[in-house]
């Protein structure tokens, strides 16, 4: 009467065995990557860029691994699993598609990785040159490229060479103002004539600027073009909404920048953002995504409150997978370190809005 008990303690404990090994096998590393996303003309970078990330499998098919959004800073964070291949597809109006491959065979677990992207835009008639002065280039140098018809203005950096890259709209004319170091020199003028992109999908103009002394020309405001407070495709993390730890409320400084973000979204019905709340990497992973929409729904309940219209947000848990540091599971990060990652980004997704900071 003892044998079939201990036939079935034998089996139980092979069963455990063969249990253990699955799951040693199917336990996945996985390696903190960002990937930074740069216009290939001008080298800014490109903000609410889409990228669809996906692996390829021991089948030799890809699979989708995950959506991401560039911040305002061109990059998306994200993890990804060791030895696997990936293919990166990066989109967003007004850009051509790219696709790029990246392995992960030998990079680091422990270092910070960066992949590099570019993306070209479309209808970018490109103006290159240099500026030509005896001088070396000292302090801040760049240009002011003013459409001529909307007086839109835009900062275009020069580097220690003196060189510039812009991108101008075809058919527009343009003012081109010289700042070296902080002083204005002379004003020079740009035609961009509609013949001259006739067949040609990004036309070039090597346009090289000799610097003359200006003759009590006016300054350009630049200010309230590079201050507007929403921009379509622009990302940004809520300085003051703060959830500490592993709360669910938050401060009067946070509640304050929900009652301003409230408002923003009543008068301009034209505006549509997405929140994507992030938390730290303590606990687990389920339990922060669960924490983060737990978050999400807080600040739902207050814009509902306040009369938003639920069609302009979009709440998005995200919980520790977009860590903006290396202060993973089981790594010793301090409290400070941690609070890094408690963060509630704000993306437009579309806007209509002339809205200043």
């Amino acid at each position: 009467m003892e044998k079939p008990l201990l036939s079935q303690k034998i089996l139980f404990f092979i069963s455990a065995i063969c249990c253990c090994n699955l799951s040693v096998e199917a336990f996945q590393y996985t390696i903190p990557t960002a990937l930074v996303v740069e216009n290939t003309y001008n080298l800014k970078p490109v903000i609410g860029a889409q990228i669809l990330v996906q692996q390829k499998e021991s089948d030799g098919k890809y699979y989708s691994y995950g959506i991401y959004y560039t911040d305002s800073s061109g990059i998306t964070n994200l993890s990804l699993n060791e030895g696997k291949t990936y293919t990166v597809t990066t989109k967003k109006v007004n850009y051509y598609t790219q696709i790029a491959v990246l392995s992960t065979d030998d990079i680091s677990r422990i270092g910070k990785n960066k992949f590099g992207l570019s993306m070209r835009p479309k209808n970018c008639y490109r103006i290159r040159g240099k500026i030509k002065r005896s001088e070396p280039f000292v302090g801040e140098n760049y240009l002011v490229l003013q459409d001529m018809k909307s007086n839109k203005a835009e900062k275009i950096d020069i580097n220690q060479e003196g060189a510039y890259y812009a991108c101008a709209t075809c058919g527009e004319n343009y003012l081109v103002i010289p700042y070296l170091n902080g002083e204005q020199y002379k004003t020079d003028t740009v035609e961009l004539h509609e013949e001259t992109c006739l067949g040609k999908r990004n036309p070039l103009l090597e346009l090289d600027i000799s610097i003359q002394k200006a003759s009590e020309e006016p300054v350009v405001e630049i200010a309230e073009v590079l201050k507007k407070k929403y921009i379509k495709g622009q990302s940004k993390i809520l300085e003051k909404l703060i959830f500490p730890g592993k709360t669910q409320s938050t401060d009067d400084l946070g509640k304050r920048e929900l009652n301003l973000l409230s408002q923003d979204l009543i008068e301009n019905p034209d505006l549509v953002i997405e929140l994507r709340i992030h938390t730290d990497a303590k606990k687990s992973e389920r339990y922060n995504w669960v924490l983060s929409k737990k978050r999400g729904t807080v600040i739902g309940g207050f814009f509902e409150n306040k009369g938003v219209d639920a069609l302009q947000y979009t709440l998005t848990p995200v919980g520790e997978a977009e860590l903006l540091n290396d202060c993973g599971n089981g790594k010793p990060c301090s409290k400070e370190e941690h609070a890094v990652n408690n963060r509630v980004e704000l993306k437009v997704l579309a806007e209509n809005n002339n809205l200043t900071e």
